[in-house]
């Protein structure tokens, strides 16, 4: 993956996930490291989907897409805060509006930018 990508990849993936979440509420449950009950294949799943979520976060960092001072443990926690506003809101007019607003939290800002809208 170029570095030009590995923002844009990261947050996709967010979205996608957020978006698809309450067919695939096992998908976000696995990022998460929620503790729901699990088989011991699935355990090795999600394990591997935290690793490859680490990964394109860690990527999208590097490439200044993602604040220096998150790790996976925050990233994974934003992920069901996500979730909590775009259902709580269920804005059908702006789909995934909350889940973005929510994501933004994990880009850097330029202190000198105007804020954004």
């Amino acid at each position: 993956m170029r570095t030009d990508e590995a923002g844009p990849a990261f947050f996709t993936f967010l979205t996608r996930m957020t978006d698809q979440a309450d067919a695939k509420q096992d998908l976000a449950d696995a990022i998460a490291g929620s503790a729901v009950t699990m088989g011991s294949a699935t355990q090795q799943l999600a394990a591997d989907l935290r690793e490859t979520f680490a990964a394109l976060l860690t990527r999208a960092r590097q490439a200044g897409a993602v604040r220096a001072d998150v790790d996976a443990a925050d990233a994974r926690a934003i992920v069901p805060a996500a979730l909590t506003a775009r259902r709580r809101r269920a804005d059908t007019a702006r789909p995934g509006r909350l889940a973005a607003l929510v994501f933004d939290c994990l880009r850097p800002h330029d202190p000198a930018a105007p804020p954004r809208r």
